[in-house]
């Protein structure tokens, strides 16, 4: 019985009232993954939290600590979380368990950037475990950034990280958007993918904290000459053709295939006069990202309707 009662006081003192300076540092957390928000890395600095999904996108909030409690704040709503300290390197945090590290590297400051927060009509707490993750935003400087995992790659280099299996497979790639991303720069990543035969891609394009992500599945078309073109430069031979009229919009004007052309938000509204038939949407890179998706998705409506064939690419007007 006595052993029974100095266990006992020794777990209570162990989960004893604890101060901010008990909190603040580099935490790494255990791997269960069940529910969302799942976070498996914390740097709590005096002014902020910060913390990693498992996508590796970093949320940063600000936060209250008092009573053993974590009040963070998460845009108009708080989240509170019960904190409980088993010895100087080890806490819990809401349901997960932490233990200190020196550092850490998934969390550097400059790998944090705000979300687009773009609202799709698909919201996800989970991303497939096949996905290749991509991050891609803007910073202070308006350079554009891409990271993968923990380190920052160049475009070119993009390729080299992808697995691309047999034809029959499908190789998924999710690409977390950042703010100030323009058409310019995701053009640019649907010819790095295209040059792998990657056809669909995945937008994640806002996150709630308690809700899941925005996402958005992207079929890229563009015409085969500007693929063609663009593996000519990367020392790439070409693909074998596809259908003809799929080569150039001039092709596809000849076989009775219809281009509408958008420059500006006001020809957003051609897409509710079409008809019966093929189209190609010409998308301009002046539009902005938010406008794009609202196209795209409104081409997967139209692409319901029997009779009807829509894709759509972003183009440069010269």
């Amino acid at each position: 019985m006595k052993i029974k009662l100095v266990i006992l006081f020794l777990l209570l003192q162990s989960c004893s009232d604890i101060d901010k300076n008990d909190i603040i540092g580099n935490w790494n957390g255990d791997t269960n993954y069940d529910y969302f928000p799942s976070y498996w890395e914390l740097k709590i600095t005096n002014d902020y939290f910060f913390a990693i999904d498992n996508y590796g996108y970093i949320d940063k909030f600000e936060y209250k600590f008092s009573n053993n409690s974590l009040n963070v704040i998460n845009g108009k709503t708080d989240t509170l979380l019960d904190v409980k300290k088993f010895n100087s390197d080890s806490i819990q945090v809401g349901n997960r368990f932490f233990n200190r590290v020196t550092n850490n590297v998934s969390i550097e400051d400059d790998f944090y950037y705000p979300i687009i927060g773009i609202k799709t009509n698909t919201t996800a707490q989970f991303l497939s475990s096949n996905m290749s993750i991509v991050h891609l935003w803007k910073n202070a400087e308006s350079e554009t950034k891409i990271r993968v995992g923990d380190k920052y790659v160049k475009l070119e280099d993009l390729k080299s990280l992808f697995v691309v299996y047999d034809s029959k497979y499908d190789t998924e790639v999710a690409v977390f958007i950042g703010q100030n991303i323009s058409l310019e720069d995701l053009k640019s990543i649907h010819l790095v993918l295209l040059s792998l035969n990657i056809r669909e891609i995945t937008y994640v394009l806002d996150k709630k904290y308690q809700e899941g992500y925005s996402i958005f599945k992207d079929k890229m078309f563009y015409w085969n000459k500007e693929i063609d073109d663009y593996l000519k430069e990367q020392g790439q031979p070409p693909f074998p053709p596809l259908t003809p009229r799929a080569y150039s919009s001039k092709n596809f004007k000849k076989s009775n295939g219809v281009i509408i052309s958008i420059n500006s938000p006001n020809d957003i509204g051609l897409l509710d006069i079409i008809n019966n038939g093929d189209y190609v949407v010409e998308i301009d890179t002046t539009l902005a990202l938010e406008e794009y998706i609202f196209i795209k998705q409104k081409i997967n409506e139209l692409n319901e309707q029997e009779d009807l064939n829509i894709v759509g690419t972003i183009v440069e007007v010269e």
